[in-house]
This record gives structure tokens, sequence and C-alpha cells, in this order.
């Protein structure tokens, strides 16, 4: 009779101590091969070996016929491989359809031949403007476009680039170079390029902090920028930086925003060995899957506060993304010292700051843009949460032209908010 419960209780253990197994053995090979069919053979036998052990410590000894308890190793580690094969099999590679008619497209070609897609709009006698998307690696759709161009009207040459990565600019075949490094430095280069001792800035998200490390790497470059809904800056780790989502629309989605499977194993591979992770699923692939979760409803609800009405589908990110580009550099940046000090020692200009009320990103992150720059002026955005660029043209344009302008006072920025 206990010989009955033991095994009725040490089978769906052996069964859990299988699957780590797979796991474990799979990552461990991709630590060593770039080839994913190996990969795969080694998380079998490795699945396979563990089982059959856990089996010969339950049964005492080697079972001498073909049971059922000799069987399950090999049944539990071919269905693993079976089930991987298929709920993590290849994927489309369309990019998404975001609505947009093909738009007219210039290229910068950079020193290591890398091209750098730009839009240019505004006034070309006006001073330079060049905006920074979030992300990393989601290009904008054309309202956030448009809100950039409609500033560029009141005198500024605005430039858009798609990032490295991104949008129609090169993707780096080996995706470990997509870095803050890389980036600042193409940003540098670009305002080479356009022939611009200085250059004003403006960005959404992940650009913003992307425009602090450059501020800190090239002291005097830029004559002022703006910040909206900006990302955190420094160590994401801390109780100013805890994501609060109580104020945003999310509470109010009833969808569940998550990764496929394939993308899952993808990014453990990126992070273990690059080239497996592209052997494994390709940049423009993971691109495509990219644009989908970019454009799920579920991150409008993040850009409106609790309650607030939300045109799903209408959201500001296009085609263009890159998973990889993304994570990447996201582990990057967790990797990078606190650039406070860097900021501080560039002697920064002064930044202006648009947060909308319901960002789930606290408003005491500021604080670490406060301690960085020496003059921080801060505008909260009614009824918004993150990355409302495109949403708030009306508020956005006038408050950023009188700043960039520096022609008029701060009460009257400050009105532009209400």
């Amino acid at each position: 009779m206990w010989g009955v419960i033991r095994r009725i209780l040490f089978y769906p253990f052996a069964l859990l101590i299988i699957i780590i197994a797979y796991i474990g053995a799979g990552l461990g090979a991709a630590r060593v091969f770039d080839i994913i069919p190996a990969i795969g053979f080694a998380a079998f036998v490795g699945a396979f070996a563990v089982g059959s052990l856990a089996i010969r410590m339950l049964e005492g000894k080697a079972a001498r016929n073909f049971n059922i308890a000799g069987a399950l190793p090999l049944l539990a580690a071919g269905a693993l491989a079976i089930s991987v094969w298929y709920f993590a099999r290849e994927g489309s590679t369309a990019p998404i359809d975001d609505g947009a008619p093909p738009a007219q497209h210039s290229l910068w070609t950079l020193r290591d031949s890398a091209t750098i897609n730009f839009d240019r709009c505004g006034d070309p006698d006006g001073a330079p403007l060049i905006f920074l998307h979030g992300g990393p690696a989601i290009p904008p759709r054309g309202k956030s476009i448009d809100t950039v161009c409609a500033i560029g009207d009141e005198g500024y040459d605005v430039y858009i680039y798609d990032q490295i990565g991104s949008g129609a600019s090169s993707r780096l075949a080996d995706i470990s170079a997509y870095s803050v490094e890389r980036h600042v430095a193409d940003l540098e280069e670009i305002r080479a390029l356009i022939g611009a001792d200085t250059i004003n800035l403006i960005g959404v998200s992940w650009g913003t902090v992307l425009a602090s490390h450059y501020i800190a790497a090239h002291p005097g470059r830029v004559s002022s920028a703006v910040f909206v809904s900006p990302g955190i800056l420094g160590p994401r780790k801390g109780d100013d930086v805890e994501y609060d989502y109580s104020l945003s629309a999310s509470s109010d989605y009833d969808g569940v925003l998550l990764p496929p499977l394939r993308v899952i194993i993808a990014g453990l591979l990126a992070r273990m060995n690059p080239d497996a992770a592209v052997n494994y699923m390709p940049q423009a692939e993971a691109g495509a899957v990219m644009d989908r979760l970019a454009a799920d409803p579920g991150l409008e609800y993040q850009g409106k506060c609790k309650g607030a009405p939300i045109n799903a589908g209408s959201g500001e990110r296009g085609s263009g993304a890159n998973y990889y580009a993304n994570l990447m550099t996201a582990q990057d940046l967790k990797r990078l010292p606190d650039p406070t000090g860097a900021i501080r020692a560039a002697s920064p200009p002064s930044i202006l700051i648009m947060r909308g009320v319901c960002d789930y990103i606290p408003r005491s992150a500021l604080g670490r843009y406060e301690a960085a720059f020496p003059a921080v002026t801060i505008i909260d955005i009614d009824q918004e949460g993150h990355s409302f660029l495109g949403a708030r043209p009306d508020i956005i344009v006038p408050a950023a032209t009188c700043f960039l302008s520096q022609s008029c006072a701060r009460n009257a920025t400050d009105a532009a908010a209400r």
C-alpha cells in the first residue's frame, strides 16, 4: 500500500524535475551551441537522463521490463520537445499594417555603413531639433510625428529618425551591439552629419533617457531639451521608481498582455547567446511580434487615466519595432552606472518635463532628473497617462515652443497645461 501511495506522490514531483531538467539542459546547451537542433537535442537528453534517474531512485533498481514507470522519462521528455516545437513554432514576419500611407524618407549613412532612416519637417532655416522616440526600438505613429512637426512649424528644423535596429533603419547583425553607447554614438554622428554645433532635443519615454546619456557624454552639444513622459533615469530599483498603475486606465483593461512562448525563449537565448537567439528567431520575425505587442490595446490603456474613454487601436506605435534592439538596449541600461554625476559634470542645459498625472512611472521618479539637471520645469498634464505625445498637441506645442525659444516666462509655460 505504501508503495502505491509513494508512487502517487512521487510521479508528479518526477514530472516537475523532468521539466526543470529540460529547461536547464536547454539553457546550458545554449551557452555552448548556436545551432538550435543541438540545443533542443541536449534539452531532450537532459530531461530523459534526469527523469530516468528519478524513476530509478523511486523503484530502487532499474526496471527490467519496459513498463509505464520506465517509459515515463521518455514520454515526458518527448512530450516537452513536441510541445515546445508546436507552441513556439515560427511565426509571421509580415509587418503590422498601421494604416499609414507610405511616406517619403531620407537616409543617413553612418561610418560603419549602417543607414539611419529619417524624416525632416518644420523650418529648414531654423535651429535643429531632433526627436528621440521611445521603446527602445518602437517608432511612433503619425500623430506623434504631427505634434513634433507642429513644433517645427514654429521655427525649428526638425529631424525625426528611426533609431538603429528599428523602423526603416539598418538592423545590426550582432544583436549584442544594441546598446546605450551605440545609440549615443549614433546621435552624435547625426549631429555632425547635419552640420550643427549644437542641437535641441525632444524625447519621449526611453528617448528622454537616451537624451540624458547623450548630454552626459557630449557636454555643450545640447542647447535645450524637452522631455515628454520621461523614462526612469538611472537604476530601475527603489521606491521612487516603482510602477504604479492604480491611476491609469490599465486597471480597466480586462485583457492580459503576455508575450508568446517563442518570444520568451528567444529572450532567454539572447541573454546567454545572441547568435543562438537570432538563429532561433530572426530579427524580422522578432520585429513582427514586437509590432503586435506594441499595438496591443493594453498599452493604449496605460496612456489614459482610469475611467477615461479608450479608442483601442489608435495608439502611437507603428510598424518597425525590434524586440532584440529593445531587449538588448534595456539589458545594457541596467548594467550602466547612475548617470546623475556625469550629467551634472557636463554643465547640462535646462529641461522642460511634461508628464501625465496618471503616468504609471511615479512622479517621484522625476526627482532623479531634478538631481541631474540644474534647472527643471515640470508641467503636469491632466487626464493623461504615459506617452501622450500624439494626443495633446494643444498643450505640448505651445509649451515646448515657449521653452525652446525662451520667449515666455515660467508662468506662461505653466498656463499651457491648464
